[in-house]
């Protein structure tokens, strides 16, 4: 069989180390996982074999993905939508309540952040949104027209800081080392 496989040009990697003990808890013709890799086997196959150097193709692998959107803590949420929506110019998605209730989602340019109603939370958020440098001058003369209080700052790159009301932060990098002006 290594011939076909050589044949094929399938990628090979290796699995990460599983103890014997942790297999042989497996249950019988139970399918399990390990680093992404999906499996049915007999428990007593499993603990008699080396999953230390067992190899498989990528293709075995289950690819997912990711969405993730931020949370911001705010102290109240209308107040915290008119600022995203009047000075920023994001757009309300949703709104739990109807409309009422303490959490909603905020949208600009497929930047999505989740507005969270919880004045006991003095925690705050940041959040590194990179743009074009076309993007970056509209959002420049956009926050200048609304009057937007912004800071220059230093976040292992150049930057332009927009805190909300609650203190959230919003990064925006100005250096384009190597970019296209898209």
């Amino acid at each position: 069989m290594p011939n076909m496989q050589a044949s094929r040009r399938k990628t090979v990697v290796r699995r990460r180390a599983v103890s014997k003990n942790a297999a042989a808890q497996c249950s019988p013709s139970k399918v399990y996982c390990c680093n992404g890799y999906r499996r049915e086997a007999d428990a007593e196959q499993v603990a008699g074999e080396d999953l230390n150097m067992t190899e498989s193709t990528v293709g075995e692998r289950t690819r997912h993905r990711w969405y993730a959107r931020p949370v911001f803590f705010v102290s109240d949420v209308k107040g915290a939508l008119r600022f995203y929506i009047d000075k920023l110019g994001f757009e309300k998605k949703w709104h739990e309540g109807d409309g009422t209730g303490g959490v909603c989602q905020v949208d600009r340019w497929g930047c999505e952040i989740i507005l969270c109603e919880d004045a006991a939370r003095p925690d705050r958020g940041r959040l590194f949104v990179e743009l074009t440098r076309d993007g970056l001058e509209e959002l420049c003369r956009e926050i200048s027209e609304r009057s937007v209080p912004t800071q220059k700052m230093w976040w292992g790159y150049d930057v332009i800081r927009i805190a909300d009301p609650d203190g959230n932060e919003l990064l925006f990098p100005t250096e384009f080392p190597g970019a296209v002006n898209t």
